[in-house]
């Protein structure tokens, strides 16, 4: 397997609370891993510092490496230089905004990269969200839930992130919309983009993922191919409603 991601030792604590315990996790190129269990296992914790966002009263001890070069001692804008791209929880959108301003002002993200034509990445976009482009000229705020969810996921794709990294993309949204934005996120992995994956809906993120880990109390508590934990006894009863 060709490994993107790989992050080792992994912690995070808030003042004397412990959110991530020394987890460690790997990504192969174009799959999809998740990052499954309960509210506050630590999750987010978990993206947020592989991304190098943390409040100021935050420690985190961790390694982690994209495409075998470290990212430690990187800040957030190098990381995303490096092919490191995160859609936070709250998606964090310019609400006065249009669509496309949006999407371009995620574009200027990768500005010092000017050898390439980065704003072409707007048609690889419109390609996977086809009702951003029919809504281009729409202020982002008066979108739908599923719609902003998919400008989070545009924008994000501007810097043409080697690996993705999503915060419960479904949260708020209606079954057959979340069907929708996963359905998409799946399609990236066609043009090679890899997916980290943090979802509360376990069966929905299982069903479209390669590989998943069980987050509880800031550990890894079982980890393994998706579809074959789709059929764990304990993982149904505990996540997927069974």
């Amino acid at each position: 397997m060709d490994q993107v991601l790989r992050v080792e030792g992994l912690s995070v604590q808030y003042g004397m609370v412990p959110a991530v315990e020394n987890i460690a996790l790997t990504i192969g190129r174009g799959q999809i891993v998740s990052v499954i269990g309960p509210n506050g296992a630590g999750k987010s914790s978990a993206l947020n510092a592989i991304m190098g966002i943390q409040p100021s009263n935050a420690t985190v001890q961790s390694k982690v490496w994209l495409n075998n070069a470290p990212l430690e001692r990187l800040e957030v804008q190098e990381r995303v230089q490096r092919g490191l791209s995160l859609v936070p929880e709250q998606r964090a959108l310019f609400s006065t905004m249009t669509v496309q301003e949006n999407l371009l002002l995620g574009a200027q993200l990768r500005a010092k990269d000017r050898s390439q034509d980065w704003l072409s990445q707007l048609d690889v976009v419109f390609e996977l969200f086809p009702r951003l482009k029919e809504r281009s000229s729409q202020l982002a705020g008066t979108m739908s839930g599923g719609e902003r969810q998919m400008l989070a996921l545009g924008r994000a794709l501007m810097v043409k992130p080697q690996v993705l990294m999503l915060d419960e993309p479904s949260l708020g949204l209606a079954p057959l919309i979340v069907m929708e934005v996963l359905q998409a996120v799946s399609a990236l992995t066609q043009s090679g983009v890899s997916v980290l994956l943090v979802e509360q809906n376990a069966r929905a993120a299982l069903k479209i993922s390669d590989y998943a880990y069980v987050l509880e109390n800031g550990r890894v508590s079982m980890e393994g191919v998706a579809s074959d934990m789709l059929g764990d006894d304990r993982l149904v009863r505990a996540y997927l409603g069974g």
